[in-house]
């Protein structure tokens, strides 16, 4: 006859293992944002950084696939 019922170290992996997910993406999020805080913070410091003619030299991509500076051509 087949046991239908869940060992409490089965239990305790799973709760482990959901635990660790939820503090992953937690962690991910929290670094996310702090880079982008920096990256932010390192534009608004050097915007008055211009080329020849006039164009800002740092940028923060629009794109939401990338994350990249690049020379403005406005």
């Amino acid at each position: 006859m087949k046991e239908d019922t869940v060992n409490s170290e089965q239990v305790s992996t799973i709760s482990r293992d959901v635990l660790r997910e939820i503090l992953r993406k937690g962690a991910q999020q929290m670094l996310a944002m702090a880079i982008e805080s920096e990256v932010g913070q390192y534009i608004a410091d050097h915007e008055d950084l211009r080329d020849g003619d006039d164009y800002r030299l740092l940028l923060a991509s629009t794109c939401l696939d990338q994350c990249m500076l690049f020379k403005a051509i406005l």
